[in-house]
This record gives structure tokens, C-alpha cells and sequence, in this order.
């Protein structure tokens, strides 16, 4: 939306001439770290068909640079995610759930949600600073002027087998819902969605591993009030101790082509409301 005017802009367009901005393009540096979280707080938070494999919070933070679809823009992003088991039919599938994604760009917002499902918000203040002197990487997420995501890697050395830990494989799901126009609190969807194929191929430039740091700190309504619960219900889960951590730089970039609605509950009936006089 606005439909008018044809299909909404996105990673999913293509422009005409595609030497001007090829799909070979784009970078990507990545940092990630896993602490241990409180399991029942974790599953508080889960929605039907949910459960937690593992109680780990992922934080996985991404600088996107010369991305085609943004004419050689980029901006940055900070997840949190968790290992879970979801039962589609009978049959489980092991994955991690995105809780919510913070991005500086409204228009990844916008696309990623309406289209794909992902739990997107605005942050105004995600910070990537990387220090090679230190071999270290820091990142600082905010709104408004109050800053509630800090996390650091340091000690990075070469270690590829980092990208085999268990609790970052399998599909991400995304639990997607619409509010019903009208009907405050219904719903007009509730869905699943997850990437059903391997990743797009991203040549890896430098992969590392490190230690790692995290803090959330809790906020009032008056410091975030679009976020605070989003911000103090992660808090209240994460633990001190991180399990792992790590850092890459990459080439290329994914256009999320793969996702697919892997669940459906109907919520609402069809319905026409008479405005006549």
C-alpha cells in the first residue's frame, strides 16, 4: 500500500536494466551472540505451536551495504531470535523464532512486514563500530534518545566452525498477525511463515569468533512507549552469561524470495458494512 500505483517497492523488484545495479551486489557485515535466557520467561512469550528447544537469546546485528533494490543504499538491523520446536501437522521442526527486529529504514520495515511477516520495528539509533586494533565489534540500539540495547565481541580471531552451533540452524519462523480495522484487539490474520529453502549464497569474506557482552536495559513508557514492552520483557528473559559469540563479513545478499506461509488460522469472517444513509 498506497495499491494505486502497482506493486509496493522492495527487495522483491527488479529494475529494467540490471548492469545498473547487479543482483551480485551487496555487503554484509554480521555480528552475533547467544546469551542464556530464563526458559519460563522465553516461553511466555511463545505463540501456539511454539516451544522452546533451548533457552538461548540470539542477537544477530547486520550492517547491508550497496544492496541493488535500494539503488546502492544500505542500513542496519538487530535481531533477536530463539531456538524453538514448531509441530506443523504432526510433524516438528526444529528452528529459531524471531522475536522482533529493529531497523533504521522504514522501507525494509514496511516490505519485510507486509510481505514477509517479520516482526519489524524503527530504532533511530543502531550504532556498528568496529575497532580491528582491539578485535573488537560494539553495536548500540535506541530510540528517542534512550538506549536500551548495548552488546559487544572482542578477542575476534579466525574460527569457521562457530557458523556449525545447533541453536543457529534450521528455518526462521516469523509469526505474522494483522489487526482487524474496527474490531480493536481482533485479528484479521494469524500466520506462520519460515524460508523453506538453504539461504541465498553469501561468499564469505572473514569469519570470527570472540567473546561477548550484552545488556538490555529496562525503559519507562514515557523513555520508549512503542518499545519499552518489547525492550523490558527481553530483559527480564536474558541472562549474564553468554554462551557464544562471533563476527563476518560478507558478499552478496538474500532477497527473501523462499519465504512461505507454513501455517494459517482463519480469525475473521468476511464481512460489508452497510454505510448507506
Amino acid at each position: 500500500m498506497p495499491a494505486f500505483f502497482g506493486r509496493q517497492g522492495g527487495p522483491r523488484q527488479r529494475v529494467a536494466d540490471l548492469s545498473r545495479h547487479s543482483n551480485a551486489e551487496g555487503t554484509t557485515s554480521a555480528t552475533w551472540l547467544a546469551v542464556d535466557a530464563d526458559a519460563g520467561q522465553l516461553e511466555a512469550l511463545m505463540p501456539r505451536g511454539f516451544q522452546v528447544q533451548e533457552p538461548v537469546l540470539i542477537v544477530e546485528a547486520a550492517s547491508l551495504r550497496d544492496l541493488p533494490w535500494l539503488a546502492g543504499r544500505g542500513y542496519e538491523l538487530v535481531s533477536v531470535v530463539v531456538p524453538v520446536i514448531f509441530t506443523v501437522g504432526r510433524r516438528p521442526v526444529r528452528g529459531r523464532l524471531e522475536l522482533v527486529t529493529w531497523e533504521n529504514l522504514a522501507d525494509p520495515i514496511i516490505s519485510g512486514r507486509e510481505e514477509l511477516g517479520f516482526n519489524k520495528v524503527y530504532a533511530d539509533e543502531i550504532a556498528y563500530r568496529c575497532e580491528p586494533s582491539r578485535h573488537s565489534v560494539s553495536w548500540n540500539v535506541g530510540w528517542g534518545g534512550t538506549r536500551f540495547l548495548e552488546f559487544e565481541v572482542t578477542d575476534l580471531a579466525p574460527n569457521p566452525s562457530e557458523q556449525t552451533q545447533t541453536w543457529r540452524s534450521g528455518p526462521t519462523f516469523h509469526y505474522r498477525v494483522l489487526a482487524r480495522t474496527g474490531e480493536w484487539g481482533a485479528l484479521e490474520v494469524e500466520q506462520v511463515t519460515a524460508n523453506t529453502e538453504a539461504p541465498a549464497e553469501m561468499t564469505p569474506v572473514l569469519s570470527q569468533s570472540g567473546r561477548g557482552s550484552v545488556r538490555f536495559s529496562t525503559a519507562t513508557f514515557e523513555q520508549l512507549p512503542t518499545l519499552a514492552h518489547i525492550v523490558n520483557a527481553l530483559a527480564a528473559a536474558a541472562r549474564d552469561e553468554v554462551i557464544g559469540a562471533g563476527h563476518s563479513e560478507l558478499r552478496g545478499w538474500s532477497d527473501l524470495r523462499d519465504m512461505r506461509i507454513v501455517a494459517d488460522w482463519p480469525v475473521a469472517p468476511a464481512v460489508v458494512h452497510d454505510l448507506s444513509d
